[in-house]
């Protein structure tokens, strides 16, 4: 059995690039991230609901549902 943990703070933008026949949104994102070391790509994708956008335009990861988030980085990190 594998053990695996991995923490990542930060915030990324997505666009809706569906709307569902129930209402919810089918959304993706990417940020890039530059460094004198190397660089870093974060990218989201999943469901969300109308209801769980907050005030300000944001979801909390924990309400995106088949929630899709990977990192990549190159070079000295």
């Amino acid at each position: 059995m594998a053990d695996q943990k991995a923490s990542l703070v930060g915030s990324v933008a997505v666009t809706v690039v569906e709307v569902l026949a129930n209402g919810n949104l089918m959304v993706r994102g990417e940020k890039k991230l530059g460094l004198s070391e190397g660089t870093e790509v974060i990218q989201v994708a999943g469901v969300i609901r109308p209801q769980d956008v907050g005030p300000n335009g944001t979801v909390n990861s924990l309400r995106l549902a088949n929630a899709q988030i990977s990192y990549r980085g190159s070079g000295d990190l």
